[in-house]
């Protein structure tokens, strides 16, 4: 916030978007508009659930009994445990599909 208006970090990538189009256009000023396809269904289907989720099973616990000061590992949840290892097998597979395709080729 600059005199009570948003404004786009210096580091964030639409930066770069907002400054070429100032840039080749005589306007002074950009109005960057972000809008979700979902509009609140996206918010209310897809984050409010991991949000309560993150909240309540991660941060609380830390924000009741730390850790951190005590210099104790952080608290490995089931669900993000899960949510890893999904991730690391889902590339696995597409490295092995990649390869395949290759020996076929």
């Amino acid at each position: 916030m600059k005199g009570g208006m948003p404004q786009l970090k210096l580091s964030h990538n639409y930066m770069y978007q907002v400054q070429g189009v100032l840039h080749i256009s005589p306007r002074k000023t950009y109005n960057l508009v972000v809008r979700t396809p979902e509009g609140m269904g996206f918010w209310e289907n897809k984050m409010v659930t991991k949000l309560l989720t993150f909240f309540y099973v991660s941060l609380l616990p830390e924000i009741i009994d730390p850790r951190h000061p005590r210099n104790m590992p952080i608290r490995e949840r089931p669900h993000i445990t899960y949510a890893q290892e999904a991730k690391r097998e889902k590339k696995k597979s597409e490295i092995r599909a990649a390869v395949e395709t290759t020996k076929i080729m």
